[in-house]
This record gives structure tokens, sequence and C-alpha cells, in this order.
């Protein structure tokens, strides 16, 4: 798949609302019925960097950032796997979410409720 931001037609520092209005004239342009895969493709984009976190982890990673929830339990899954609890993997892997959560401003506590 091309990055998201070349399927909209987007720089790489585009705001909320470019991506948005982007989208739209995107759907307009290829609609459901008549460019199925287009549409799709349009949609997918969309959905990868509509949101400013969204776009910050898909321009880290290169792919959609799970939920806090999810990278806090695949802290522990690793951190379970390795019998000391900081072995290189678990360590290797929360020091880098630790520094990337950080630098891009994210919270990385588990969620309460």
């Amino acid at each position: 798949m091309k990055i998201p931001f070349q399927i909209l037609r987007l720089t790489d520092d585009a705001d909320e609302e470019a991506v948005k209005k982007a989208y739209l004239a995107g759907v307009q342009r290829y609609s459901p019925d008549q460019s199925p895969r287009e549409f799709q493709r349009i949609r997918a984009a969309y959905e990868t960097i509509k949101t400013q976190r969204d776009r910050l982890s898909f321009q880290l990673f290169a792919c959609s950032l799970p939920d806090t929830d999810d990278l806090c339990d695949i802290l522990a899954v690793a951190a379970a796997e390795d019998k000391s609890g900081s072995g290189p993997a678990a360590g290797v892997i929360q020091k880098t979410l630790k520094e990337n959560m950080k630098r891009l401003k994210l919270p990385l506590e588990k969620k309460d409720g």
C-alpha cells in the first residue's frame, strides 16, 4: 500500500483539517459504487492518519500504533516471557516505547476503568 499521505495527496505535515478535506475530496472523486477499490484505499489511508496521534505513530513506526492499554499489555507479556522480567527483550521494548511515547507526548500509563 502506498503511504497514506500520498494516497490522500497530502504532505507529511498536514493537519487534521487538511486530512479530512483530502479524504472528503477523495471519496467524492471515487464513489464506492463506481470505484470500490480506490474508495477503500482512500478510506484506509484516512483511517490510518486521521488524528494527530495516528499521523505521529504512522510517521514514527510506519504503521498504526495500538491503544495505550494494548501497549501496556505488550510490555507485560514481554516481561512475563522473560523469566527475570528485565531481560533484553522486555528492557529494549520498554525503553524504546517509553522514549518514543514521551517524545510524542502520549501517555504510557494504563487507563483506569
